[in-house]
């Protein structure tokens, strides 16, 4: 059987677990559903995961509400949303201001 959702919200993973967990979100490609709400992630975290949406091209969904993600975060994750498989991607109850939301 292979890991079809992951859910790992509210593990306190920061940027650098992120970075720890990125080879396996590469190699992952039955995951289709990623929940990491609640992990203290900043943008350094969300330009990572938005490397790994790019490269995992089975990744439906993805959960970063109630982190710490900023414009810049967020302009990383806009950026990859093109070459991503995404259709939901939640960042409720971050930082994102005007900038971050264009």
């Amino acid at each position: 059987a292979s890991l079809t959702a992951l859910n790992l919200g509210g593990n306190r993973l920061g940027d650098l677990g992120v970075m720890a967990i990125f080879p396996a979100l590469i190699d992952a490609q039955q995951l289709t559903s990623l929940h990491l709400h609640r992990n203290q992630i900043g943008d350094g975290g969300a330009a990572i995961l938005g490397e790994a949406i790019k490269t995992n091209t089975s990744l439906q969904e993805l959960y970063l509400g109630d982190n710490q993600v900023a414009d810049i975060g967020a302009e990383a994750m806009a950026a990859a949303l093109s070459k991503s498989r995404l259709v939901k991607l939640k960042l409720m109850k971050n930082f994102i201001g005007d900038k971050g939301a264009e």
